[in-house]
């Protein structure tokens, strides 16, 4: 089982981390609460897979604290973890997803 700081990884979702990649490689990066409603998640969880890609980013991802504390997170797009997906894949986690029809 892969763990990672002491704690198991089981309930990583790697599409999520791929999006929240790709939003922190944007021109003005994206906030917890961003990312969470983009992701339909929790920001308890956003918060977590940040603490992932930091461990990845290093120094790299940039944190600017903006007004009532709250802080942008961003990244150049040169030092994408996942920078190796295809501009479709990403566009395929951003559309919302169709129910599943069940036959």
């Amino acid at each position: 089982m892969t763990r990672h700081n002491g704690k198991n990884l089981e309930f990583v979702c790697l599409p999520r981390l791929v999006l929240i990649d790709h939003r922190l490689a944007r021109p003005n990066g994206a906030t917890v609460s961003e990312l969470a409603a983009k992701c339909n998640c929790c920001e308890k969880t956003v918060r977590r897979d940040l603490e992932i890609l930091r461990r990845l980013y290093g120094s790299r991802l940039q944190v600017a604290v903006e007004d009532f504390n709250r802080k942008r997170y961003k990244v150049a797009p040169s030092y994408q973890v996942f920078a190796a997906w295809i501009a479709d894949e990403v566009k395929a986690l951003n559309e919302p997803r169709k129910p599943r029809e069940d036959t």
